[in-house]
């Protein structure tokens, strides 16, 4: 929480240089200057951008990642900031920059980070409620760094496979809103809409970064949670229920069969995080006759009734 505040209070420094410029500034702790390369669209800007580049594939500096994110900035009217920072030691000297220095207008929640590669790393340890994050193909090791803290919104961009699914999944059960979408590039950076596509997504991090604030939304939210769908009330043997489920608290969840005797003819318990999630229900194996699907979880127990035939 110590090094969010601090980014969202540095965001506010006064450049005084002009606005069209891309420029390279430094703040100073007791061990020298902490770089970072700035750049800032014409105009007043709307939000700032907190670009966290690839350190680690040997392709990326701060200057080539910020150089690759101006066009996005310019769309979003924004302020673009990306630390030359590598390391937690780095970090910790960042957060321990006094920050009162630096309070302005976009501590109210502006802000935004879009981490490319290993640098997921570092997302995960600043995300906050006012501090969502866009993740591009993260590492492996970042499901292993999430740090646990208020509920704040991740969108993650790549190829999807069990490493983005873990990522993805690690970051809903420690309470955060996430969206995963899948690339069908090698880099889901470099296509032909990527200023569009990030657009998009950022988009949606503001969206719900204001529903998180918004107390009436977040109580709506959590009356519709459940089942998203109805089960067709016949159906013949073997073929799959396929339904939704809406998550508004994370924790296990457990999807139980039941027939008219009382008996749990099947049961499988998920693990399951803030958003809507999709599961499937065999029926190849079940006698023909009435049955009763039950979805128990924190907040939510919904009974739907179908029928197998042949």
């Amino acid at each position: 929480m110590r090094i969010t505040t601090f980014l969202l209070a540095f965001l506010s420094i006064q450049l005084n240089v002009n606005a069209q410029g891309i420029e390279t500034k430094s703040v100073k702790d007791k061990k020298g200057e902490i770089q970072y390369y700035h750049y800032q669209a014409s105009g007043s800007p709307d939000e700032v951008i907190i670009g966290l580049w690839d350190a680690q594939s040997g392709d990326w500096t701060a200057e080539i990642w910020g150089e690759e994110l101006i066009p996005i900035a310019n769309k979003r009217n924004a302020k673009l900031i990306v630390p030359y920072i590598q390391g937690i030691e780095a970090y910790e000297r960042w957060a321990a920059i006094d920050p009162v220095k630096y309070l302005g207008e976009y501590t109210d929640g502006s802000a935004s980070i879009l981490s490319l590669g290993s640098s997921a790393v570092w997302a995960t340890r600043l995300i906050d409620p006012k501090l969502p994050a866009l993740i591009i193909s993260p590492t492996a090791d970042s499901v292993h760094l999430l740090k646990r803290s208020s509920a704040s919104a991740v969108y993650i961009l790549d190829a999807v496979d069990q490493v983005q699914n873990s990522l993805k999944d690690s970051f809903a059960m420690a309470g955060h809103w996430v969206k995963l979408e899948e690339s069908k590039s090698q880099h889901p950076f470099f296509v032909d809409n990527y200023v569009e596509r990030i657009d998009h997504a950022m988009d949606w991090l503001d969206s719900v970064r204001f529903a998180i604030h918004d107390s009436v939304l977040l109580a709506q939210y959590a009356a519709t949670a459940g089942l998203t769908g109805k089960v067709p009330e016949v159906l013949r043997q073997g073929q799959k229920i396929e339904m939704g489920i809406k998550v508004a608290l994370p924790g296990e969840y457990t999807i139980q069969v039941i027939n008219l005797s009382a008996q749990v003819v099947q049961e499988q318990k998920l693990m399951l995080g803030k958003g809507i999630h999709h599961f499937e229900v065999k029926t190849d194996k079940l006698d023909w006759g009435v049955y009763r699907l039950e979805v128990i979880g924190k907040g939510i127990h919904n009974k739907q009734k179908f029928m197998i035939r042949g």
